[in-house]
């Protein structure tokens, strides 16, 4: 896991990306291919992150990226996700890795991100609460040693999203982030077709 503090530096996609009015906003699951062209400013976001070389953890022989936003709100949960209790904490999200969901549920084929990423936009206060917890483990075990992260304002967080992840419970005022998987292996054609948008 890496956790970069300060990460966007460009005030152009900074003010771009805090503007919650913009399609970045938009929620669902998108899914952008390597070598497409950069439309969206969510792909510009992207290319920032993963391309440009500010990090070095992309695979040689990617497919592409699957994104998707996550807002939390501590005084709306129904539009958001329905608070819920696991572990005798409350979670915002609960517990879970990331995998191609088709091809989990439809075939029981485990198939994961190669790396992924969130990022927390500079909107507003920070929030309290939210922190991102990572196990340390690939499988569904509670006890296993974990990491909290604070979702702080323009704060990269890299990590492998094939780890047990959550989110804790929002406590006072709204959590922003996007989250953003970088897959070495296709996905299938029915988690592709589920998705709100191919490019």
């Amino acid at each position: 896991m890496q956790v970069i503090d300060n990460f966007v530096k460009d005030p152009g996609l900074l003010k771009a990306i805090t503007n919650l009015d913009d399609p970045f906003w938009t929620s669902g699951w998108y899914w952008w291919q390597n070598g497409s062209p950069t439309i969206t400013l969510r792909h510009k976001l992207i290319d920032y992150i993963w391309l440009q070389g500010r990090v070095n953890d992309v695979p040689n022989n990617f497919k592409g990226f699957e994104h998707w936003i996550g807002i939390y709100d501590s005084n709306n949960y129904k539009s958001t996700m329905e608070k819920k209790e696991q572990a005798g904490d409350t979670y915002s999200l609960n517990h879970h890795f990331d995998k191609d969901e088709w091809l989990w549920k439809n075939k029981r084929i485990l198939s994961k991100p190669s790396i992924g990423c969130v990022y927390y936009p500079p909107i507003g206060e920070q929030c309290q609460g939210g922190e991102l917890i990572i196990y340390d483990t690939e499988d569904t075990d509670l006890n296993a040693k974990s990491t909290a992260v604070e979702p702080k304002p323009n704060r990269l967080v890299i990590f492998n999203p094939g780890q047990y992840h959550a989110v804790q419970e929002v406590t006072a005022g709204i959590r922003y982030a996007i989250a953003i998987n970088v897959w070495e292996n296709a996905l299938s054609p029915g988690q592709l077709k589920d998705m709100n948008e191919v490019i």
